[in-house]
């Protein structure tokens, strides 16, 4: 992406993928002063830029030898330190993760925390 495109979108105070992608086209093609063509095709690329690779139920079975290690390790905190020290750092990254309990443990309060997480800008504490 143009420097000056950057600059533009940090000047009206939009600092990432995810606020750019908020807008209307519209709304880019008023800030970034680009035709309606490079709008889409600026939409394409921060669309790509945020969107996670597909991931097969097969893929977290048996992982791909030739993907780098690191990409296929890590955790999402769940922001309760007790539970992401009992997970040894948090759900773990590109798998599915069941949550089990009894009625009114908190089951869904948890997941909907877990979807705000998953969903808010890292430096507002998404993961």
């Amino acid at each position: 992406v143009n420097v000056e495109v950057v600059q533009r979108f940090h000047h009206a105070g939009i600092t990432t993928c995810r606020e750019a992608l908020a807008l209307t086209s519209l709304e880019v093609m008023q800030i970034t002063s680009l035709s309606y063509g490079k709008v889409l095709l600026l939409i394409k690329l921060l669309s790509e830029a945020i969107c996670p690779l597909p991931v097969t139920a097969l893929s977290l079975v048996r992982p791909d030898p030739h993907q780098p290690r690191d990409s296929r390790l890590g955790f999402v905190p769940t922001s309760l330190p007790s539970l992401d020290k009992a997970l040894r750092g948090g759900l773990p990254r590109g798998g599915v993760t069941e949550v089990a309990g009894p009625p009114g443990c908190g089951k869904t309060q948890f997941s909907i925390q877990m979807t705000i997480l998953a969903t808010l800008p890292v430096q507002l504490g998404g993961s």
